[in-house]
């Protein structure tokens, strides 16, 4: 009976645990596969705040050891709250210099400048490698609130 409850107890505690670990932890950041990413990945940014609100947009891009590029074409496609679209394509530049042991780093790569983003809702960044690359292991955003008028 003890070995019963035992078990059944240790079946919750581990289904418990993997809610818990599928519940995401970083805001506005994809997990790429860090051995060959080559697929679209999925950014999204919740715009909870009414009127106009002016924005500078970076990407980061969590890197480890093996990446061995300093530059990477990509293309970028934003989809509006109301299902407008742009996309683009854009050369990544990255640090040449690497961690001198296994380790990884953050790079930040400037985006847009003052942005006005008006609509309420999610806006998706879907960023696509033009070539696969080897060593990146997430994308996220980073957007910062700005005046429209910088002087």
């Amino acid at each position: 009976m003890t070995q019963r409850i035992i078990s059944r107890i240790t079946a919750i505690l581990a289904f418990a645990t993997l809610l818990v670990g599928c519940a995401p932890k970083e805001k506005n950041v994809c997990h790429v596969n860090p051995n060959n990413w080559d697929r679209s990945a999925d950014i999204v940014y919740e715009n909870n705040q009414p009127g106009t609100s002016y924005v500078d947009i970076s990407f980061f891009v969590r890197c480890n050891a093996d990446l061995d590029i300093n530059m990477l074409p990509v293309v970028v496609r934003i989809i509006a709250p109301d299902s407008a679209e742009c996309i683009e394509q854009s050369i990544w530049t990255f640090d040449p210099e690497k961690p001198t042991a296994p380790a990884t780093t953050v790079q930040k790569i400037a985006y847009r400048s003052t942005c006005a983003m008006n609509q309420i809702g999610k806006y998706i960044f879907s960023v696509t490698p033009m070539q696969s690359v080897r060593g990146v292991e997430a994308v996220g955003i980073i957007t910062e609130k700005t005046d429209f008028y910088k002087f």
